[in-house]
């Protein structure tokens, strides 16, 4: 589902972010991206790259922007992107409407959709087996 909707969003010229909220998932994403959609300009946000990666997405040199829930889901400007696709959701819903929010920014100029994707995994499962999580996730994001 992810690369499909990531190729579909590219091919219609609209900006993506994707939020999620471990270095773990992040760093597996960008992988999966990089092997399996080696077309799709992505920029990662995080740590003190933050600022570099987010002039590089508003001015339009990336299709897809990796966002950290924590530290991109407040006092930033993501209007450029139309689309958002949690993989992982935030631990409350106002981090969740504060993420959302980051796209429905003055100027913007299209409906902001914005995906869940859910895991299969219970959450009692994933507390007990918080490494597998992140695999679990990407895997089913991947097919």
């Amino acid at each position: 589902m992810l690369k499909e909707r990531l190729s579909a969003c590219a091919e219609a010229g609209e900006a993506v972010v994707l939020f999620v909220r471990h270095h773990r998932v992040r760093e597996e994403l960008e992988r999966l991206l990089a092997t399996d959609l080696p077309q799709l300009r992505v920029v990662s946000m995080f740590g003190l790259q933050r600022e570099a990666a987010l002039r590089e997405f508003a001015a339009g040199r990336c299709d897809c922007a990796i966002c950290m829930v924590e530290s991109c889901g407040v006092a930033i400007d993501l209007s450029r992107a139309c689309v958002c696709i949690f993989l992982e959701l935030p631990e409350t819903a106002s981090e969740f409407s504060q993420a959302i929010a980051r796209l429905h920014r003055q100027g913007q100029r299209s409906a902001v959709t914005a995906h869940v994707v859910l895991s299969s995994t219970a959450r009692e499962g994933r507390e007990s087996a918080a490494g597998s999580c992140e695999r679990q996730i990407l895997g089913e994001c991947s097919r």
